[in-house]
């Protein structure tokens, strides 16, 4: 029996129910640096392919949300090739932009034929840089992959918003975390009492930043012995 399913088997035996909504923070990884890194970068010109993977609960999919996240935020336009091929009149609309490709090879509605001809669309409508993101959760990935990384029991205990009659206790949060092996969704999954690992899509909605112009106060009149300039030329 895993953890997850041994620690909801208890809340089962004490009537609180086999899963509990737990709070949490999203935390730094170095593999999201290392993506922002190639969104950054100027050169080369035309498609540029990076490579990202991670264990079964390691927050794969959270990494793809953080990514789009950056991308957009770099002005780049993310976008899943499972999206184009439902909809083929979002291309018109990628002409003119540099887009970052969320290629997921999980997507159960995944196309290789469908990602290879928007790579070679986006190539041939212009030199612009785009950046394509494969995204796997094959546990040896790629040679030059991105590893998301194990993280430390301090990071996973962190993550949580720990508080309330219903909450994990300190020890629920540290048993948790040691016996995750450093995957996220393993963590959460001993907390919740259920973790559907499953790649789908789905939209997230972003506060719209508030961009406010201070106004410049005006500069005080320049004085002469305490008197205003204008006044005392005229004296």
């Amino acid at each position: 029996m895993t953890l997850a399913r041994a620690m909801g088997a208890e809340r089962e035996e004490l009537g609180l129910g086999t899963w509990r909504a737990v709070g949490r923070t999203l935390q730094l990884r170095r593999a999201l640096a290392v993506v922002e890194d190639a969104l950054d970068a100027m050169t080369p010109a035309g498609p540029v392919v990076v490579d990202v993977s991670g264990a079964p609960g390691a927050g794969l999919r959270t990494m793809r949300v953080l990514v789009a996240r950056s991308a957009r935020l770099r002005g780049f336009t993310p976008v899943s090739p499972a999206a184009v091929a439902r909809n083929p009149m979002m291309l018109r609309d990628l002409v003119d932009r540099h887009v970052c490709v969320l290629d997921d090879f999980d997507d159960p509605s995944r196309s290789p034929g469908g990602v290879a001809q928007l790579i070679a669309f986006l190539a041939a409508a212009s030199p612009r840089r785009h950046v394509v993101i494969r995204f796997s959760r094959l546990e040896r990935g790629p040679s030059a992959s991105v590893i998301l990384e194990p993280m430390s029991v301090r990071a996973l205990i962190g993550m949580v918003f720990a508080g309330g009659a219903c909450g994990p206790s300190e020890d629920d949060l540290f048993t948790a975390a040691a016996c995750s092996e450093g995957l996220p969704g393993v963590f959460l999954a001993s907390l919740n009492g259920a973790y559907p690992a499953v790649s789908s899509s789905f939209v997230v909605h972003e506060t719209r930043a508030r961009y406010v112009v201070e106004e410049i106060p005006p500069l005080p009149l320049p004085t002469i012995g305490g008197r205003v300039l204008g006044g005392a030329l005229r004296a």
